[in-house]
């Protein structure tokens, strides 16, 4: 009977040691699986922060390009807005040029409409080689009369020097710049020439508002007292 206790006793020392050998091993593979998944979330978590990141990232580029798209349009309607503006100018420059020509025919070189009128006979490839050609020949021609530059106040004479010693493609260039010249000297010949003709009306008395009034009150004056002379006889 001992030997058969015995024997059952290594038995079950056998099987408890099995038993323990066995929850070892399955509480080592819960580990491992538990660290394993935790590998797991933490390359999922890092795979979701990158995804998040480039979509910010995609996010930001997407507003960017927007933005740069709408700035980009908004530039481009300014400068188709500026061409017009400056076709629509040339236009009205070339098919009024006729007109100024004939109106202020006396401020200008007497060969001005026949040298309008050569440039008109050409052919341009458009409106603003035309005008370009118009205002610099015209230029040249008007200021090449001194008396004409004499007109011009001190600050503005310096200008149009510059623009008769540029080379001839650059005075075609800058022609409309220097144009408003020529548009001066016209206005202040027409002005001395309407004062020299009040003045003369009146009798060569008259230079300013200010000398007619006076003018005006003196004649009136003398025509007062010489009427309550004849009143008083």
């Amino acid at each position: 009977m001992a030997e058969g206790n015995i024997s059952n006793q290594g038995i079950n020392n056998t099987n408890s040691n099995n038993t323990n050998d066995s929850n070892n091993t399955d509480n080592n593979d819960i580990a491992v699986l538990k660290s394993q998944m935790q590998d797991l979330q933490k390359k999922l978590d890092a795979t979701n922060n990158q995804k998040q990141t480039e979509q910010n990232i995609n996010t930001n580029k997407s507003d960017d390009d927007v933005i740069k798209k709408v700035q980009a349009e908004e530039l481009r309607k300014i400068e188709e807005q500026k061409k017009t503006d400056r076709l629509q100018r040339t236009i009205k420059f070339n098919l009024s040029i006729d007109n100024f020509v004939e109106t202020n025919k006396e401020f200008l070189p007497e060969l001005t409409p026949k040298i309008l009128q050569e440039i008109k006979n050409k052919n341009y490839s458009n409106e603003e080689e035309l005008k370009k050609q118009i205002q610099k020949n015209l230029l040249v021609s008007f200021f090449s009369i001194q008396e004409n530059i004499d007109v011009l106040s001190e600050n503005k004479k310096p200008k149009i020097l510059e623009y008769k010693a540029l080379a001839e493609d650059e005075k075609e260039k800058q022609s409309d710049i220097y144009w408003e010249l020529l548009e001066d000297v016209v206005d202040k010949r027409q002005a001395i020439r309407k004062a020299e003709e009040v003045k003369k009306a009146n009798g060569g008395y008259i230079n300013t508002d200010s000398d007619k009034k006076k003018y005006d009150d003196k004649v009136f004056g003398l025509k007062n007292h010489y009427i309550k002379s004849i009143e008083a006889k």
